[in-house]
Order: C-alpha cells, then structure tokens, then sequence
C-alpha cells in the first residue's frame, strides 16, 4: 500500500502486543475507573461488553509497529504514531502524549508531540532497568529508589 511502511523486525521498535504488557495493579486501576461508572451509570451489559473488545483493538492499534501517520485523525484519536513518541527514550521527548484514547488532553496540557515524516528511533526507559524475574518484575514498582 503506498505511503505504509511495515517496520522489518518484530523487535524494531513497539509490536502490537506491547499493549498487553499491563502491571496487575494498572488494569485494576484503570479498568475500574472506566468500568466501575459504567455500572453506576446503568449502562447495559452489552454496552461493557462492546466496550471491552474496541478497547482491546484499540491498544492493539496504537502499539502496532505501522508507520502510517494518519494525519486526518492524529489530533482527534490516538494513533500508533502519537502513541508510539510516549514510549520513546530520547532525552528531549520525555513526558509527551499521555492520553490513551484523546490526543486533545496533550494539546491542551502541552505534552502532544508529533512531528510530521518523523518516529522515534529507540524504545524503552530511559535510565530505569526493571529487574529480571516474574516476581522482581512484578514487585519493582513498589520498592524504593
């Protein structure tokens, strides 16, 4: 497809399934936030379990490895593109793009960052190193610096 251009390793850069890579505690959290009014409010059981899968599809879609930019939708919805510069760890685009689902909150706070024709080039922390092990890798948020 003309103006696509697929990342040639699965390890060059985010995959798709860097989505389903949550800390128990995160989707408690924040899936409570989301779910928890949504029972309140008296939404239907169908309507939570048709939120569920576009929640699902959408983080699969901001963390896929497509280098599309989508300019159309890129200040209106989250975008691998926009979403992918939160995950960078180049010194200078630290603390951008936290929205999830509305880029609009980062164009309001001043943290939206996507500058045309450009992706980042390395992922990860920046200085940070999870330890290795299941239970070190689950308990690391908790411990002290």
């Amino acid at each position: 497809m003309p103006g696509v251009t697929v990342r040639q390793s699965f390890l060059d850069g985010m995959a798709w399934l860097a989505g389903s890579r949550l800390h128990i505690v995160d989707v408690l959290v924040t899936r409570s936030l989301s779910l928890v009014p949504m029972v309140l409010l008296g939404f239907s059981s169908q309507a939570v379990n048709l939120y569920l899968p576009i929640l699902a599809l959408q983080s699969v879609f901001i963390h896929c490895n497509l280098q599309f930019e989508f300019r159309a939708l890129q200040k209106i919805t989250a975008t691998p593109k926009f979403h992918h510069w939160h995950h960078t760890r180049g010194p200078q685009h630290q603390d951008r793009n936290f929205a999830v689902s509305l880029p609009l909150w980062d164009l309001l706070f001043g943290t939206y960052h996507s500058p045309p024709g450009e992706w980042p080039r390395d992922y990860g922390l920046l200085r940070e190193r999870i330890p290795e092990g299941y239970w070190a890798h689950l308990l690391a948020p908790f411990r002290t610096a």
